[in-house]
């Protein structure tokens, strides 16, 4: 949640601009999303990510962070379909790997299922691909934006993106799983609040 989307975007963009030459990054770009800077080394994207992030910090209100919860030594089938189409079991691992390109949607979805969401809320999303789904009927209704290839025309975008990829990178480097308390240990530090939502069995 950020409550000043253009006010953490002007930031974001001056600070990025001050970095990029500090880490001898020649681009025109105004920011880069995670696999742009990932091009330049992994350690150099790690730091960069972390000291622009660490810029616009006090800027961000809430950050929730998804994932999904579906053991397949517990549930080695999923049954997916059944709305307007004949439903299917699918193998869990490879459902969980289609799930891959529409977490930009599922994210916001769980997001707003935990807030008393309304139109007037500025919802702003990556592009995605996906089948037909319950969680994106319910935000749809929000009218959120969608944005083609957000992470690199979008501040906001670009932003959760380096956040995604800096909660999977500090967690690992700490030994920590991700699991919802240790996503809150890996930005005790930052001013923003920290929530997680999972999906699996029992939850939305």
């Amino acid at each position: 949640m950020i409550p000043d989307a253009k006010a953490l975007a002007d930031k974001f963009v001056a600070e990025f601009a001050r970095l990029k030459g500090e880490f001898g990054i020649g681009t025109s770009l105004p920011f880069m999303s995670t696999n742009g800077l990932l091009k330049h080394g992994r350690r150099k994207a790690i730091a960069l990510a972390d000291r622009l992030v660490t810029s616009v910090h006090d800027m961000i209100e809430s950050v929730h962070c998804c994932h999904v919860v579906l053991a397949p030594k517990k549930h080695e089938v999923i049954k997916a379909g059944g709305a307007n189409c004949p439903a299917e079991r699918i193998e869990t691992r490879s459902f969980i790997g289609k799930l891959g390109p529409m977490f930009s949607y599922l994210t916001a979805q769980s997001y707003v299922h935990t807030r008393n969401a309304s139109e007037s809320m500025d919802i702003r999303i990556d592009s995605f691909t996906s089948k037909q789904t319950r969680a994106w009927d319910i935000l749809e209704r929000l009218k959120p934006k969608v944005y083609w290839k957000g992470d690199e025309c979008d501040a906001p975008i670009a932003c959760a993106d380096l956040l995604a990829f800096l909660t999977d990178t500090k967690s690992y480097s700490g030994y920590l799983k991700l699991e919802p308390d240790n996503v809150g240990k890996v930005w005790k530090p930052c001013a923003f609040d920290v929530s997680v939502g999972t999906y699996g069995y029992g939850n939305p």
